[in-house]
């Protein structure tokens, strides 16, 4: 093997430009030699000539099993196990013959009765990769037509490969692009079964094929949700909707959505951004949405019910968060039906109603009361945690001595020297003192 230097010139801007190719020298059954290419290393290969032949050897050594007897820098080292990566998935039917016609010399030589023993300790391993994972992941996006939906949508091949790179990287590994691109550069095989290679994998393009993704998404999820349901025969009769938000380390100024509010991380100090997710009965994903960080949840639910078009009759299922009376009003016009947890007080439970326990154990004893509704489309079933309620209570007991405590401390301020006096400053921090302690909702001022 050798490398080769080549003068090509763009049919588009007519310029000239340098290429290099890794070149295979053989010889015919008939005696001739010929010359075969393995491999074009483009013109951004920027290995120096003179260790071209360095690099060609060790190609050829990787390729057919043999140990160096010269050490090379790793850098080299690196680049010759990068293509004999490649060479060995362009070129597998050539090396796999090469292979078989030397064991078929060898066995002409030797009786195959004989055998050795081979020390297992001197067996080594290099650049060992992750392919479980990956093989389960890859047989999954085959048989939900994963590639053939992203061509649907107008990627290109190169474009498609990206895109299932970053889907079951992130499905196999989640975390951000960055950590992803390096899981598939430096820990996948991921690339042998795409049949691509991903050891030069640009980051930019990593991320470019991200925002690609976002602008066909909803077409996406559209296309997979029918296979889905295809696949594992679903029947969309129920329809769980909830919001959650993540947050930003940073001011994230370019990024509109980015908003400050109500963080579920408890990170109400950054800039946040919502994820809507419906999913069916089986828990399959059927669409997805990114909300402001600030949006009021209630006013979420009219959009996502006029995207997922469901089937009339279908059973939407909901936290306290989105049943507002309005949504609730909604859904009933709507044609669905719904569980929902009520905002409503505590329901006043008549001696003469039955209660069903649900569970009873030394900690907890749950029970359950079906009641009537407000009219004759709704059931009420009021649900009573005695550890619930306990929690609940110790939360208002602390919050209610903590707001005594607050007053004490301006009452006793006033025979302090130091202590506040003034009529309107007062007033004040007691109107301070009462969204502070929000758990005692009985408090008023």
């Amino acid at each position: 093997m050798f490398i080769r230097s080549s003068k090509q010139k763009s049919p588009k801007t007519q310029k000239s430009y340098t290429t290099f190719r890794l070149v295979d020298g053989y010889r015919t059954p008939d005696g001739k030699v010929r010359q075969r290419l393995l491999l074009n290393l483009g013109a951004s290969f920027s290995v120096p000539q003179e260790d071209w032949k360095s690099l060609a050897d060790r190609v050829e050594e990787v390729l057919s099993g043999q140990i160096s007897l010269f050490t090379l820098t790793f850098k080299l080292e690196k680049e010759a196990h990068r293509i004999a990566k490649i060479v060995r998935h362009k070129h597998a039917e050539i090396l796999s013959a090469q292979a078989n016609c030397k064991i078929a010399e060898y066995d002409a030589k030797v009786n195959l009765t004989d055998f050795h023993d081979v020390d297992i300790n001197s067996l080594t391993h290099e650049d060992v990769r992750h392919v479980g994972p990956e093989q389960l992941a890859v047989h999954a996006a085959q048989h939900l037509d994963l590639n053939q939906i992203l061509t649907n949508c107008g990627l290109n091949s190169k474009q498609c490969v990206l895109a299932m790179a970053s889907i079951l990287g992130r499905l196999i590994s989640p975390g951000s692009e960055l950590r992803t691109h390096r899981y598939l550069t430096q820990q996948s095989a991921l690339d042998e079964l795409l049949q691509t290679d991903f050891s030069n994998l640009s980051l930019k393009n990593f991320y470019s094929i991200a925002d690609l993704l976002l602008k066909h998404k909803d077409s996406i999820e559209a296309a997979l949700f029918e296979k889905e349901k295809n696949v594992f025969d679903l029947e969309q009769v129920v329809t769980l909707y909830d919001i959650t938000n993540t947050y930003f380390e940073g001011r994230s100024l370019q990024n509109c959505k980015a908003q400050l509010g109500r963080s579920k991380e408890k990170r109400s100090d950054c800039p946040l951004v919502s994820m809507g997710l419906v999913l069916d009965a089986s828990g399959f994903p059927q669409r997805s949405e990114i909300f402001a960080g600030n949006v009021s949840e209630p006013q979420t639910l009219p959009g996502m019910l006029n995207k997922l078009n469901a089937k009339k009759g279908a059973t939407v299922v909901m936290d306290a968060g989105f049943a507002s009376e309005k949504n609730v009003k909604l859904l009933q016009e709507s044609g669905y039906f719904y569980i929902v947890v009520s905002r409503k007080a505590k329901p006043i439970i008549s001696d003469d109603i039955a209660s069903v326990v649900v569970k009873d154990s030394i900690t907890n004893k749950v029970t359950a009361t079906l009641m009537d509704g407000a009219n004759d489309k709704e059931v009420i079933l009021y649900c009573h945690s005695q550890a619930k309620e306990e929690k609940t209570k110790a939360i208002q007991v602390k919050a209610e001595n903590r707001f005594e405590d607050e007053l004490q401390k301006l009452k006793n301020g006033l025979q302090k020297k130091t202590g506040t006096k003034k009529l309107d400053k007062l007033s004040r921090l007691r109107r301070q003192l009462l969204p502070r302690h929000s758990y005692c909702p009985e408090l008023s001022i």
